[in-house]
C-alpha cells in the first residue's frame, strides 16, 4: 500500500489450508475426491491492493500456531 514493493505473488495459503481440511473429511467419508486442486496463483500490486481479499492468503488477526505432542 506505501508503494515501496511493486508486487508480490500469493498462492493463496488460507484457501489451501481450507481445502486441506476439506479433502481429509472427504478421504475419511470415503468419498470421491479430486486429483487436482488449488487455489489460483495471483499478483498483487497497486493497481488490484485494494480490492484484494487479504483473509484468502493470511491468518485472521490474532491467530497463533499451537505446535504439541502427546506421548
Amino acid at each position: 500500500k506505501r508503494g515501496k514493493i511493486l508486487g508480490a505473488p500469493t498462492d493463496q495459503q488460507a484457501i489451501s489450508a481450507r481445502l486441506a481440511i476439506d479433502l481429509s473429511l472427504l478421504k475419511l467419508e470415503q468419498q470421491p475426491l479430486h486429483k487436482h486442486i488449488s487455489p489460483t496463483i495471483q499478483w498483487i500490486d497497486r493497481s488490484v491492493i485494494r480490492k484484494f481479499d487479504f483473509s484468502t492468503t493470511l491468518a485472521p488477526r490474532g491467530f497463533r500456531a499451537i505446535f504439541s505432542i502427546n506421548d
